[in-house]
């Protein structure tokens, strides 16, 4: 964006969509796509701007001759440019309430190098544009005229149409487009250096320098958390992309098993979760963050929650990242390429287009995908060097802060202050390794053997119906439904298995107990099924009105396996004090901030106490939160389905006795008496007036 004209890029992205020379009926596109059974859309990222729809086939031809003459031959029009400036803001109002928005706008303005243009804003609002006057529609064709070029543009068709075909369509269509010489747009900022450090003024004065501070942020949201964020020097972009080190990274720091920083920071009552991510990346830099989510504890202390992410990092430097967690990473990452479900088209060309810039043509598909070549270990060690405390930018977001925030940024609105830390920062870089943190072992879950099992028949044809569960045979009322995979031939299976039960929801304060049971439940699972998780495995647990639920999936070698693991959880593991009062403090906060939801999500709410009867409502649930106790959630775990009556479904790549046998291994870990007829709970609606 020019620096005169911030938001630009987005506007451009909107009024390319209203009239071209061809079609200068503002509609037109939008009607010929609705007209024909599709949508569209379009984004403005960092460095590039995405425009995206998807139509019946037979109207692929005229969508393109429309589409295309977006970037041929693009209006701008005086009265369009002024009216799609109230667009540009309702988006930006609409944005105002977000917390994500927020707090990327603020890392900006608080830690931004002067003159890059990463630190402008990139959304645009009725006074960035001016209103769409003031020389708007110059400023559109200046950088339509600059950026809007052949050399700078990709494309992806998808369609039942021959490859012939759509290259005639794209060739036809697209070879007008406008070819211009001039550099890469990312030749204006490659050059010049990081864009955020973590010790700029931020708002103290152009070139001002600050001693180590922590910005304190006062969120829309109820939430609690400290985060590190570090803007890092690419150094090989085309080795990042593809060796993609962030992989490795997040598995180190967001592993659940013994060892690892979330289960000290859980068993300490600190931290609830963590994640971290690339939140940027061009071929100059790379914007890193490590988000803790605190319990109320945590909050009071995050400098020691923080502490402990600054160990773990630097245990990964000094005893180095195992070789084993790269062959994980990238057998993982051949295994979820090799064996990925059919992506919808609209979806396919969007990611498609996005990335083609990107890698060579024969790793279009592939290359986002996999990990490949040697530069993991190497990358990962350079980005470690770097992730130290005193390069950290540490922000610290809960709405406790707020007597601490007296400091408002200037577009959004957001409430923060600063924080010296001076100290925490010498004493979390002279911190000694914790003993309780270690690096994660080899992956045993990683499936071995892919062998197809059932025979695989074409693919359906019209009028034939299709295959149908069989019900296997079953003691004690339990039905079992299986369901071979002859059609998808991938090696994986599911399992859905759901106890009937009438003990979960007869009061508030039971309902409220069996979610804190689930919550705790699902936490104990986490950790014990992490490494299945990352080996492509997937097990949920949960609880309704009527009932408790576990659903597995993933590779079918190890399925029965993390089937009977989890139901020998369900009553085996410890309730704690510390787990206990962290699903209270998450539940009393989702509570409070039920009335925050979109008003759709507000009105399904106020449909659904309406029409059922046993429907409890927030404020019910909340008051049954402040009696509930931890023996509440004990003697729930000891009586749970000792009577219920189950129905399981099974499918996939396995074979009868397979699937029987897992089922088996369930009620053998997980046993239930049958529950007489008249105890089934009944799903009832309230009948309203006319």
């Amino acid at each position: 964006n020019p620096e005169a004209w911030q938001g630009l890029a987005h506007f451009c992205e909107h009024m390319l969509f209203l009239g071209t020379a061809s079609y200068p009926d503002e509609g037109d596109f939008e009607s010929y796509i609705a007209s024909n059974g599709g949508s569209n859309n379009a984004y403005t990222d960092s460095e590039e701007t995405v425009y995206f729809f998807d139509v019946g086939a037979g109207a692929l031809p005229g969508a393109l001759a429309r589409f295309s003459d977006f970037f041929a031959a693009p209006l701008f029009t005086e009265s369009a440019t002024a009216r799609e400036v109230a667009a540009i803001e309702s988006e930006h109002s609409k944005n105002i309430q977000s917390d994500g928005w927020r707090t990327e706008q603020l890392l900006r303005a608080t830690r931004g190098v002067s003159g890059h243009p990463y630190n402008g804003f990139f959304t645009g609002n009725r006074a960035t544009l001016r209103d769409g006057g003031g020389g708007a529609r110059a400023a559109l064709l200046d950088f339509y005229g600059e950026y809007y070029r052949a050399d700078q543009m990709d494309l992806s068709l998808l369609g039942p149409q021959s490859l012939d075909e759509l290259q005639r369509l794209a060739t036809e269509q697209f070879s007008r487009l406008p070819s211009r010489p001039g550099p890469p747009a990312s030749a204006k900022y490659d050059p010049l250096g990081l864009p955020l450090s973590p010790d700029q003024g931020g708002g103290l004065g152009s070139g001002a320098v600050a001693s180590p501070f922590a910005t304190l942020v006062v969120p829309v949201r109820e939430q609690r958390a400290v985060s590190a964020t570090w803007c890092l020097p690419v150094a090989d972009f085309d080795t990042w992309l593809a060796c993609k080190p962030q992989v490795a990274l997040s598995q180190l720091l967001t592993a659940r098993a013994d060892g690892s920083l979330l289960s000290l920071l859980k068993r300490e009552g600190l931290g609830t979760a963590i994640e971290v991510g690339v939140e940027e990346q061009t071929r100059s830099f790379a914007v890193v963050t490590a988000s803790l989510a605190l319990t109320e504890a945590g909050l009071a202390a995050w400098p020691t929650a923080m502490g402990h992410l600054f160990s773990y990092l630097r245990l990964c430097r000094e005893k180095g990242v195992p070789s084993h967690v790269f062959d994980d990473a990238k057998a993982l990452a051949q295994l979820g390429f090799r064996y990925a479900e059919p992506s919808q088209p609209q979806a396919f060309v969007t990611a498609t287009a996005a990335s083609m810039p990107l890698y060579r043509p024969a790793a279009w598909l592939s290359g986002p995908s996999l990990l490949e070549g040697a530069g993991g270990p190497p990358t990962v060690r350079q980005l470690l060097g770097g992730m130290t405390p005193r390069a950290a930018m540490v922000e610290v977001c809960a709405k406790e802060v707020a007597p601490k925030a007296p400091l408002s940024e200037r577009i959004y609105g957001t409430r923060y202050g600063r924080q010296p830390i001076e100290g925490e920062v010498a004493a979390w870089e002279a911190a000694p390794l914790l003993p309780e943190l270690s690096l994660p072992r080899p992956n045993p879950f990683i499936p071995k053997r892919l062998a197809i099992k059932a025979p695989q028949t074409l693919p359906r044809k019209e009028g034939v119906p299709s295959p149908t569960p069989s019900l296997l045979p079953a003691a004690d009322g339990a039905r079992v439904h299986f369901l071979p995979d002859r059609t998808f031939g991938r090696p994986r299976a599911f399992a859905y298995f759901l106890w009937r039960s009438p003990e979960f929801y007869t009061s508030a304060r039971t309902a409220v107990t069996a979610e804190l049971f689930a919550g705790m439940l699902a936490e104990v699972l986490q950790e014990a099924t992490y490494e299945a998780a990352q080996a492509g495995l997937v097990a949920a647990s949960g609880v309704s009105s009527d009932a408790f639920t576990v659903q597995l999936g993933g590779y079918d070698e190890r399925l029965p396996a993390l089937a009977t693991l989890v139901a020998s959880t369900v009553r085996s593991f410890e309730p704690t004090q510390g787990a206990f009062e962290r699903k209270v403090d998450i539940l009393r906060r989702q509570l409070r901030d039920a009335e925050r939801r979109q008003p759709i999500s507000l009105a399904g709410y106020r449909r659904g106490l309406a029409l059922q009867p046993a429907r409890f409502s927030n404020e019910q649930l909340a008051a049954a939160a402040g009696e509930v106790s931890l023996s509440d959630v004990a003697a729930m775990q000891e009586g749970v389905l000792r009577e219920a009556q189950l129905e399981a479904f099974v499918a996939g790549n396995l074979r009868e006795n397979e699937a029987a046998e897992m089922v088996r291994g369930v009620r053998a870990a997980l046993p239930a008496a049958p529950l007489a007829a008249e105890r089934l709970p009944v799903r009832r609606l309230r009948r309203l007036p006319p």
